[in-house]
Formats: structure tokens, C-alpha cells, sequence
């Protein structure tokens, strides 16, 4: 970059370079989501979607009764690759 860029120059392309990054996760969210809810996702999808959400602060609050109540049960998994989780 040019030192003889002015601030109002400046603070343009800070604003257009926000706005791509933007765009650009909002694109990479979608895409994401299109392969999970298809049922295409790849193991490394289901990271970087993982990923995304918990840079970005996004968590979730499972209540009783909820689809994702399940997750706060016991499952009657076996086995020895089996992770047995404990509220917290």
C-alpha cells in the first residue's frame, strides 16, 4: 500500500476488505450448511463448520424436551471406541 493514501482512502478499503470477509464467511457457512443438511458433509466439514461456530462465538443451550435433549442422555451405546460424557 501507498503511505500517500489519505485516511478517508484508508478507512474505504478498510470497510470494502470488512465487507468481503463478510461475505466471504457468509459463503463459506452456506456451502457448509448445504453439504450437512444434504448428508454430504465430510468429517473435515463437520470441523471447519465446528470451527467456525466456535470462533465466532456461537454456542447453543440444550433444553429438555428439544431435539438435541438427546445429546444430554445417556445413550445405550457399548463398545470400546464408546466416550462416555459427564454434565458438568
Amino acid at each position: 500500500m501507498s503511505s500517500n493514501r489519505t485516511a478517508d482512502e484508508m478507512n474505504k478499503l478498510k470497510h470494502a476488505a470488512e465487507e468481503m470477509m463478510v461475505e466471504l464467511l457468509h459463503a463459506t457457512t452456506e456451502e457448509l450448511l448445504v453439504r450437512i443438511r444434504q448428508g454430504e458433509a465430510s468429517p473435515q466439514d463437520i470441523s471447519n463448520a465446528i470451527r467456525i461456530c466456535k470462533e465466532n462465538d456461537v454456542t447453543i443451550a440444550i433444553k429438555e424436551g428439544s431435539p438435541l435433549g438427546v445429546l444430554d442422555e445417556d445413550l445405550p451405546f457399548e463398545g470400546d471406541n464408546v466416550v462416555s460424557m459427564v454434565n458438568k
